[in-house]
């Protein structure tokens, strides 16, 4: 694994998570699949000197049939990030992405890492009227 995955993924040990594998990758494709009790999933992936940092929110029909709401939805979130975005492909998901860049360390993949948690519960938190129309239940709101 590439050792930049292999610290996060120890880090994450360190935070409560866990990381099973995921099932059906393509061979030579790297993830880390992180697995929290009471703090929201998502992948970690190398990108370019560094990880990219993925998680998805299902999405409700309203999605499809508001897809100018919704993307006006989306647009407002956005607004607000200082790390990451959202951003959908089919408006079947909402997926929140950030990079972190560099080698690994403590401190700073903390601070990334805690920064990443508050940002990807924004939608249900500040946009809370939106997010219900939107996007499928999360018990991580």
């Amino acid at each position: 694994m590439d050792p930049l995955l292999t610290a996060i993924s120890t880090h994450l040990g360190f935070l409560g998570y866990t990381t099973p594998p995921v099932p059906e990758l393509p061979p030579n494709v790297e993830v880390v699949n992180a697995v929290h009790p009471l703090k929201p999933p998502f992948w970690v992936l190398p990108l370019h000197g560094g990880a990219f940092f993925r998680g998805i929110y299902v999405t409700t029909t309203n999605a499809q049939q508001d897809p100018a709401g919704f993307l006006n939805f989306i647009n407002e979130v956005n607004a607000i990030m200082a790390l990451g975005h959202f951003y959908t492909i089919d408006q079947q998901n909402l997926v929140f992405g950030a990079w972190y860049y560099g080698p690994y360390d403590s401190g700073r993949l903390g601070i990334f890492i805690d920064r990443y948690l508050v940002e990807v519960s924004v939608p249900h938190k500040r946009f809370k009227q939106q997010s219900e129309r939107y996007l499928a239940p999360s018990r991580y709101s």
